[in-house]
C-alpha cells in the first residue's frame, strides 16, 4: 500500500510528465542482481542447514564432524560468494544481449493515479496501491507490480519527491 497521500499535480515538480530512457546493459544487470538477491539468501540458508541435516545422522556428532562441516561451509561460501555472482552477471548480460526488446526506448509517466509505463512492446498502468514493492537504490528504482516482475527506472530521471513518493508504495 502507498503510505501517505498522493500529491496532486506531480508534473509541477519541474520534470516533464512523460520521460524516456533506454535500459543499458549495466542497468539491467544491476537491477537483476538486486531483484534476485532475496532468492540467493534463501538458498544460502538452505545450503548451510543441509550438511548438518545429512551428516549428523550419518556420522554422528563429534570433533571430526565439525571439521568436515566447517570445510564444507568454506567451499560453499567460496562457491556462493565467489563463483555464483560471476555466473549470474554473465547470464544477465547474455539475456540482455539476446533480447532485442530490452533495447527499445522506454517511457514512463507518474500521474496522480499511479505509474504509466510504455514502450513499443506494450504499456502498463499501475495504481500506487497496486504496487507490491518498490526498491530504491542509488542508481535505480525497481518497481514490482508483481512479486516476480520488476521494472527498472534510472534514478536520475526521478525527482527527490517522486523517489520519496514511490518509496512509500508497496509492502516494505
Amino acid at each position: 500500500m502507498c503510505k501517505g497521500r498522493v500529491i496532486p499535480a506531480l508534473f509541477m515538480w519541474g520534470m516533464p510528465p512523460v520521460r524516456s530512457y533506454f535500459i543499458t546493459e549495466q542497468l539491467f544487470v544491476q537491477g537483476s542482481v538486486h531483484a534476485f538477491a532475496k532468492n540467493r539468501r534463501r538458498l544460502l540458508i538452505l545450503l548451510c542447514l543441509l550438511p548438518l541435516m545429512i551428516l549428523i545422522p550419518w556420522v554422528g556428532a563429534g570433533e571430526k564432524l565439525w571439521i568436515e562441516v566447517l570445510l564444507l561451509y568454506l567451499v560453499l561460501a567460496f562457491f556462493f560468494f565467489g563463483i555464483t555472482p560471476m555466473i549470474n552477471r554473465w547470464l544477465f548480460r547474455r539475456v540482455f544481449r539476446r533480447n532485442p526488446l530490452l533495447h527499445r526506448e522506454q517511457f514512463f509517466e507518474i500521474t496522480e493515479e499511479g505509474l504509466h509505463l510504455r514502450s513499443e512492446n506494450g504499456e502498463a498502468r499501475y495504481r500506487f496501491d497496486e504496487l507490491k514493492k518498490v526498491s530504491v537504490y542509488p542508481e535505480m528504482v525497481l518497481i514490482y507490480p508483481m512479486t516476480t516482475l520488476f521494472h527498472v527506472i534510472p534514478r536520475e530521471l526521478l525527482s527527490a519527491t517522486e523517489v520519496e513518493l514511490l518509496s512509500r508504495c508497496g509492502e516494505q
